[in-house]
């Protein structure tokens, strides 16, 4: 028996607005966020909206890609229809073809320009030779998955959507590579002590900004 898809239109707020194919039926944890995306016609719109300036601040070409371990592929989709290259990591491999193949197909994309993967650990061997200006994570732990390009400067700005146990450690690895951290809101707000925030604070998404990056500093508010 085929599972019921929704085809819903996101273009609130956008650079440039696509479609994205949905499951009506699911786990708990998955319908309710896509409950939201169908109500809303948005997905973490403060972390989207920051995710929107990077993708405008950069130029897709041949030597750019993101890369996004979310477990949604709303901000892979979202790359793609702005014309960059995007790696996209998901263990499923139900759910490519499922959600992200029809979602692609119904945006006018090229399936060659997001490439799936199954498995995290092959993921230097496919942008090796690319600048990152956007790599995408639930989990700090993955960024060490990449830690050759960013011990280049080639990762510009990571962002973490906190849905896993927070690692100090991985944090203070992160700021020895010159990354700086900020409390991603309506406004970004500079964390002068991620120790401390970790504490207080367990949810909010954070950015990591390479003194590589492209991202204005002036815009950004500090946060003490």
């Amino acid at each position: 028996m085929s599972q019921l898809k929704d085809v819903i239109h996101i273009q609130n707020n956008l650079n440039k607005d696509f479609k994205i194919v949905l499951e009506n039926t699911g786990d708990i944890n998955r319908k309710t966020v896509y409950d939201f995306i169908r109500k809303n016609r948005m997905y973490r719109y403060k972390d989207t909206l920051q995710i929107q300036k990077i993708l405008k601040i950069y130029k897709p070409d041949k030597n750019t890609c993101i890369v996004d371990y979310n477990e949604y592929s709303f901000y892979s989709i979202m790359a793609v229809v702005n014309g960059y290259k995007s790696f996209y990591l998901n263990k499923s491999k139900k759910y490519y073809k499922d959600y992200i193949y029809h979602s692609l197909i119904i945006n006018n994309i090229l399936p060659e320009q997001l490439t799936y993967l199954t498995s995290r650990f092959v993921i230097n061997k496919h942008i090796k030779n690319y600048i990152v200006p956007l790599l995408i994570v639930n989990d700090v732990m993955d960024t060490l998955n990449s830690k050759r390009l960013m011990n280049m400067g080639k990762i510009h700005n990571i962002i973490v959507i906190r849905t896993y146990e927070d690692n100090l450690d991985i944090y203070n690895q992160l700021h020895l590579l010159d990354y700086t951290f900020y409390k991603i809101g309506t406004h970004l707000n500079r964390i002068q002590n991620i120790e401390t925030f970790l504490e207080l604070d367990d949810t909010t998404s954070i950015l990591c900004r390479h003194s590589n990056s492209k991202l204005i500093t002036q815009s950004i508010v500090k946060f003490d």
